[in-house]
């Protein structure tokens, strides 16, 4: 005769049972991170044209542990200071903010125009109406500019929240961004409450990302 019974087993079974669904749930319930800032910025760096014939630009990686929808992006900027031969950025010039996978795939593209001669605020970008959806991944968020003026970027310099400060020397060359141990003044929102339109346009869209 077995030394189990079958009620036993049955128990054994269910309590089983209920211990997938609760790991499962758990696994669902993982919040999706949707909210990355850094506000310290006691630092600068170059952004634009260097006197020594640099482009420079600036900006933040963040990484997505779940498809969402850009929301927002904002970088700090500042100008107003001419450097040697070098001009300060000025009116009418345009600031270019990259949403950018770490090869140099570019999947956003926002620009600002400068509008006064003189200037230090947050340069905010959203992103209402348009449909850019990120996959799970690590991102890059910057600024750069073709115009031959230069300005600055706020930031802090150690690695303090995840993710971290991205430079180049050839801003519009989104091969060659690489990390600094920093921090780039920023704020980036998305959002993971998504619902692709079919089963189809979806894996089309994953597809991309491959």
């Amino acid at each position: 005769m077995s030394r189990f019974s079958p009620s036993y087993l049955m128990a054994a079974v269910l309590v089983l049972c209920g211990a997938l669904v609760l790991m499962a749930s758990a696994v669902q319930a993982d919040p999706c991170d949707e909210f990355f800032q850094s506000s310290s910025s006691p630092h600068g760096g170059w952004l634009g044209l260097n006197p020594d014939g640099s482009n420079y630009g600036m900006g933040q990686s963040f990484t997505l542990n779940c498809p969402a929808r850009l929301s927002q992006v904002s970088l700090f900027l500042y100008w107003g200071n001419d450097y040697g031969e070098v001009r300060s950025l000025e009116y009418g010039d345009i600031v270019h903010m990259s949403v950018f996978k770490p090869d140099g795939e570019e999947l956003a593209r926002e620009d600002y125009m400068i509008d006064v001669s003189v200037g230090s605020r947050s340069i905010n970008f959203y992103f209402p109406e348009e449909e850019i959806i990120l996959l799970e991944g690590t991102y890059i968020a910057a600024l750069w500019t073709e115009a031959p003026g230069c300005g600055g970027m706020k930031g802090y310099n150690a690695d303090v929240v995840a993710g971290t400060c991205y430079r180049s020397s050839t801003g519009s060359d989104l091969t060659s961004w690489a990390p600094h141990a920093s921090e780039a003044w920023h704020t980036i929102v998305v959002d993971s409450d998504i619902t692709p339109l079919d089963t189809t346009s979806w894996s089309a869209l994953k597809a991309m990302y491959q």
